[in-house]
């Protein structure tokens, strides 16, 4: 083998190198990249989980609970839920003959 010859793989050979070097850059930016984003989905995924969660229970002694009551259990209302079911009746009717 010559000094030419030689002298022409080891250039190759630096060349190789400098490729392999930045093919790993390459591929570590990417793998970078691919856990910022599964950290942002992972995010995501967590607010949509908790956007979709049930909605919490009407509690006794409010409209809500009234209307729990009465649409859902089919039951009458405990007089905590009578009363605030009477008050909001009162500023609905207000508001409407304020409206009108």
């Amino acid at each position: 083998m010559t000094r030419d010859r030689i002298q022409e793989l080891l250039d190759k050979l630096g060349k190789l190198h400098e490729l392999r070097n930045r093919v790993n850059a390459d591929i570590l930016e990417a793998e970078t990249e691919i856990e910022k984003e599964i950290a942002r989905l992972g995010q995501a995924q967590t607010a949509l989980a908790e956007a979709l969660q049930r909605r919490r229970v009407a509690q006794c002694g409010t409209d809500g609970g009234y209307y729990r009551h009465v649409r859902t259990r089919k039951e009458e209302a405990c007089d905590g839920c009578k009363r605030a079911h009477a008050v909001a009746e009162r500023v609905r009717a207000a508001r409407r003959t304020n409206a009108a």
